[in-house]
């Protein structure tokens, strides 16, 4: 397929017409962009278990779910093929431009974020153990090396952990304010800054938006704008 001489990827055929598809010949059947659109991606009884859209996206919620079965494709099989702005900056804000048929009329980078202000009525010892939990649960194929608590105030600590020891390790630290508002800031550096800051962001803000003691959450990016806990993901 092309216009205007670029070439696009050949689409698998059983894809319902529409902007987002699965690439022909690039699928593992490894479940996982299924697994977030269960309603609109299905596996060929056909064609091998190729995974493929049977129905397009209609609401804003089945959009999202297109998004990130985009995000999980572990060979990026899955494609966007449409030139709707808002989707374009959401897909390139994540790091996803070149799963994009089609370049954004506005330029966007990779949005990460590296700090969150929020409200919480636990004490900061059973803090540090649920965001260790969360940070361990959500990489454990990873295995994940652990720099135990050091704090040397009784409102503040601050941890690092790696995914090996040739790894730049992550270093999150969290303080309490005078005010009672709690800040955490994640810190790293390397070639994959960015998208390390993301990641982590978004395995924290899960932890932060499912604690029932916790709420009045906003996140910020490393230009110091705020977000909604809701827009981080």
């Amino acid at each position: 397929m092309a216009l205007l001489g670029k070439k696009f990827p050949d689409r698998h055929p059983e894809n319902a017409e529409g902007d987002f598809y699965s690439m022909d010949g690039v699928c593992i059947s490894c479940g996982a962009p299924e697994a977030e659109a269960p309603k609109l991606i299905e596996h060929s009884v056909k064609d091998g278990g190729h995974c493929h859209f049977k129905r397009q996206p209609q609401t804003p919620e089945e959009v999202e779910q297109a998004i990130q079965a985009l995000a999980v494709s572990c060979i990026a099989s899955i494609r966007y093929g449409g030139k709707d702005e808002a989707i374009l900056k959401r897909l390139y804000e994540m790091g996803l431009g070149s799963e994009c048929d089609h370049e954004p009329v506005d330029n966007y980078s990779l949005l990460a974020w590296d700090k969150a202000h929020f409200r919480y009525t636990g004490s900061l010892t059973k803090f540090y153990n649920r965001l260790v939990d969360e940070l361990v649960k959500g990489w454990s194929h990873l295995k994940l090396r652990i720099i135990p608590m050091v704090s040397a105030k009784k409102d503040h600590f601050e941890f690092s952990y790696s995914w090996a020891k040739e790894a730049m390790p992550v270093t999150i630290s969290v303080c309490i304010r005078e005010s009672g508002l709690w800040e955490l800031q994640i810190a790293t550096s390397g070639e994959y800054q960015l998208q390390t800051l993301r990641h982590v962001a978004i395995t924290i803000n899960y932890l932060l938006r499912h604690e029932q003691e916790i709420e009045d959450i906003t996140w910020y990016d490393m230009d110091g704008k705020s977000y909604e806990a809701a827009a981080v993901c």
